[in-house]
């Protein structure tokens, strides 16, 4: 079994966004590690194609897909080699009392070696009416491109 880390109800979640960026046009084959980070990431792909590998899996990331990965997870995320890309990045804590952000760039660790690394810790929380829901490291955002815009904004003013 992976190990998980239980976030709680939905209704106790206090997200709070350390970093929130539109990165535009970066030049292919560009690389994001290996690093660990501080807190929580989602990637959402605006155009183009990324690659991440998280634990032994490597996802291809196009249009439209997000990664999702937690605090000290040992990964790395690249563009593809053969296309920039444009991405949102948003780096956020799951349960913070104070809305101001925390940026996560002195507490970002790089290190040598892999990938493949060691099995990420899983997030999980509870939502009410399902139970226990997985967070999942890849998957299709298919409306929520606008919201993440709209975090970038609001965390730029």
């Amino acid at each position: 079994m992976e190990p998980s880390h239980p976030l709680g109800p939905t209704a106790l979640l206090l997200p709070t966004v350390n970093y929130a960026n539109v990165e535009k046009d970066v030049s292919a084959g560009f690389v994001f590690g290996p690093r660990t980070i501080p807190d929580c990431q989602l990637v959402y792909v605006v155009s183009g194609q990324m690659d991440l590998w998280v634990g032994a899996n490597k996802y291809s990331l196009l249009p439209g897909e997000c990664a999702y990965y937690g605090s000290c997870t040992p990964h790395k995320l690249s563009v593809h080699p053969s296309i920039s890309a444009t991405f949102i990045s948003l780096h956020f804590d799951w349960h913070r009392v104070s809305p101001e952000p925390v940026h996560p760039g002195a507490k970002l660790e790089r290190f040598a070696g892999g990938p493949p690394f060691d099995s990420p810790l899983h997030y999980t929380v509870e939502v009410e009416g399902y139970g226990s829901v997985t967070i999942p490291d890849h998957f299709r955002l298919v409306t929520g491109e606008r919201l993440l815009y709209q975090i970038v904004q609001e965390y730029k003013e």
